[in-house]
């Protein structure tokens, strides 16, 4: 059934067919968040696998996890101390549950900052997991090498990161401007055509292959895997040494 609402309306439907909670972050993450899509499957799958073999709840981090922190509420549900952040505040239906252990013994806490000023180093060399899906992109290049340099000092050995990263020949790509351009200025906004119907209307730097690798090189571990999804976003996952 078609949605006449406006989109300042509470609930919206966005072009992948979402019942969405329109929130004025411009990151795209009241879309995305509620989509769980198969990388983000295979990411549960293996933490499940992880935390059935511990005594104790293991540590996790959902960057960009949206409004609903959908990804780290599942994680909780499976035993982890899972910590969402997202630039933008919660959702009021899940206030009920944060900072409390639930049946699981697993915890979800959350916390509202703009990524480049979140600091990994609450965890204190313990986080066992950390992912963040559709968001690196939204940071400046050396911001986001910054991020994971940070974030890699923080995992444990043998942990994993696993990231979502937008393409500069990806879905929306061919309404990005500034594709041939270094990485380190690669940072512009979609046209709005492209960007307003996915409520993403923050600047983005979009990436090529040897872009990830360079996001990458030098960190004390072995990136597993550089591959594309059905959208055409790179999906990386990188181990701990």
């Amino acid at each position: 059934m078609k949605n006449d609402n406006p989109p300042h309306e509470a609930e919206a439907l966005n072009p992948y067919g979402d019942q969405i909670k329109n929130v004025r972050e411009g990151f795209g993450s009241d879309v995305s968040s509620q989509r769980l899509t198969p990388f983000e499957e295979e990411i549960l799958a293996r933490a499940e696998n992880m935390q059935a073999r511990q005594r104790h709840p293991l540590v996790a981090l959902d960057l960009f996890s949206g409004y609903c922190a959908a990804n780290a509420r599942r994680l909780s549900e499976l035993g982890f101390k899972a910590h969402a952040v997202d630039f933008a505040p919660a959702d009021p239906a899940i206030a009920a549950i944060v900072d409390k252990p639930n049946h699981s013994g697993g915890v979800l806490h959350y916390q509202e900052v703009d990524l480049r000023q979140f600091d990994p180093s609450i965890f204190d060399g313990k986080l066992d997991l950390a992912t963040c899906q559709r968001g690196l992109h939204f940071l400046r290049y050396n911001e986001a090498r910054h991020l994971i340099v940070e974030l890699t000092k923080q995992l444990t050995k043998g942990a994993r990161m696993y990231f979502s990263i937008g393409a500069v020949d990806c879905a929306v790509g061919p309404g990005y401007k500034h594709a041939e351009r270094p990485v380190a200025d690669r940072w512009h906004p979609l046209e709005p055509d492209l960007g307003g119907p996915i409520h993403v209307t923050e600047p983005l730097c979009l990436y090529k292959d040897e872009d990830i690798v360079s996001l990458f090189a030098g960190l004390p571990g072995t990136l597993l895997r550089v591959e594309r999804d059905d959208f055409g976003l790179f999906v990386v996952e990188f181990a701990k040494d």
